[in-house]
């Protein structure tokens, strides 16, 4: 399966009832990996600028913690946000 697919099931991810992405202000993205802070395919260790953890890129979060949706580090009480952002290999 792939991360897509998981975070629909997970509910993470919201579908309108046409099963369209979120919107962003006017700027339609199609999907999650249409954002540039998005992690990258291949999975890299990375840390986090706010809250110092380490893990897999493939750990980040896509959901909304109150300022949009985007990719959250993986710890919920952490906002650090977006892979080359707040988020580094």
């Amino acid at each position: 399966m792939s991360r897509l697919h998981d975070m629909k099931k997970l509910g993470v991810l919201p579908v309108d009832k046409n099963h369209n992405y979120r919107l962003r202000g006017y700027e339609r993205l199609d999907s999650p990996e249409d954002d540039p802070f998005a992690p990258p395919e291949n999975v890299v260790l990375v840390s986090c600028l706010h809250c110092g953890s380490r893990y897999q890129s493939s750990e980040m979060m896509y959901e909304d913690r109150g300022a949009g949706y985007l990719w959250y580090c993986k710890n919920k009480n952490c906002d650090g946000a977006g892979f080359g952002f707040d988020i580094f290999p």
